[in-house]
């Protein structure tokens, strides 16, 4: 069931405002090597991609440098709302509860 407008809207709010705060955050340099290894497909020509096959070789390169666990899903949501023009990721629907 897709999300009504309105609350479609506030999670993209909610999402701006993470995306304000980004260089706050501890993981701002692995955000910067997303939107690199990103926007290194796209000029290649890629038009879809996998936002996991990105994180995958993030976390191979950064394996030995960092300590931490990162989640894919909100590098890709981030980048969807920073490069919205592009689509170059594909999100799920919301889950329902079980």
């Amino acid at each position: 069931m897709p999300l009504r407008r309105s609350a479609w809207q506030a999670r993209r709010r909610g999402w701006e405002a993470r995306a304000a705060k980004a260089e706050e955050r501890p993981r701002y340099p692995i955000w910067k090597a997303f939107e690199r290894e990103a926007n290194a497909v796209w000029r290649n020509g890629r038009r879809h991609y996998s936002a996991r096959t990105i994180g995958e070789y993030l976390r191979h390169e950064t394996a030995l440098r960092e300590d931490g666990e990162w989640k894919i899903t909100d590098m890709a949501r981030l980048y969807g709302l920073m490069y919205p023009e592009r689509g170059l990721f594909e999100f799920r629907g919301e889950r329902k509860a079980a």
